[in-house]
């Protein structure tokens, strides 16, 4: 829906079929990332890995 509104905003051509893999692949690191982060205990074990876990989600996101 919010992709449909910047077409029409900014009066954009559709998205081609074969650009949407973009769109799959994003919506399954982000459930990888969101399983894992919830799944897993690495990132409470040590400072140096809540630092890394922290600073991948902000580059992620």
């Amino acid at each position: 829906m919010v992709q449909t509104g910047y077409e029409r905003v900014w009066e954009l051509s559709p998205a081609r079929w074969y650009a949407r893999w973009r769109h799959v692949l994003w919506l399954v690191v982000l459930v990888g990332y969101l399983f894992m982060s919830a799944t897993t205990t690495l990132w409470r074990q040590s400072s140096a890995l809540t630092s890394a876990a922290l600073l991948s989600a902000v580059l992620f996101f």
